[in-house]
């Protein structure tokens, strides 16, 4: 306990307080950066425990068309389906689970590939994926997305500023 509260204050006085803060998980920021971008860059939620996103997801495609899957044994050409019909109809594709489809992710590197290489693309067509860290995520899909943690928050603090920022605007 006493060599994590020293390793942050070495930290917080050598490269400044913002290394050490609590960061909260802000998916509309992620959203926002994947648009802003000149190619198309899918929002990769990457979990460190077992935490669901798909509630963040949800709240921040409002009224939006949201289509969701989760990954696992057999669902590779479902998933396939479910990103074409976001891509050509503008809805918004949620991929959970990523790590426990390995042979889908060389797949999906070809699916943003096509997707960057298309004109058509409907402008409201969203991709997130989430999946656990895991070693054999290829390098070239990290490239490719916008990336986000999604952590359990330690302490009162954290967990104050998390449900502050996600409480739903008009109740705020």
């Amino acid at each position: 306990d006493r060599v994590s509260f020293a390793c942050s204050n070495y930290v917080k006085q050598i490269l400044g307080k913002q290394f050490v803060e609590f960061v909260s998980f802000d998916l509309k920021r992620a959203h926002e950066k994947s648009l802003a971008a000149k190619k198309y860059r899918p929002v990769l939620i990457i979990n460190s425990s077992n935490i669901d996103p798909w509630p963040y997801i949800e709240q921040l495609a409002g009224n939006k068309p949201l289509l969701q899957i989760s990954l696992g044994k057999g669902q590779i050409s479902r998933a396939k389906e479910k990103v074409l019909k976001g891509v050509n109809e503008g809805y918004w594709v949620y991929l959970g689970n990523m790590h426990l489809s390995k042979a889908f992710m060389k797949e999906l590197e070809r699916i943003i590939e096509y997707i960057n290489s298309q004109s058509v693309k409907n402008s409201n067509f969203q991709l997130f994926l989430s999946t656990k860290a895991v070693s054999y995520i290829p390098l070239s899909l990290l490239h490719e997305c916008v990336k986000i943690t999604l952590e359990p928050s330690k302490g009162i603090q954290p967990n104050m500023h998390k449900i502050i920022n996600n409480l739903i605007p008009e109740y705020a």
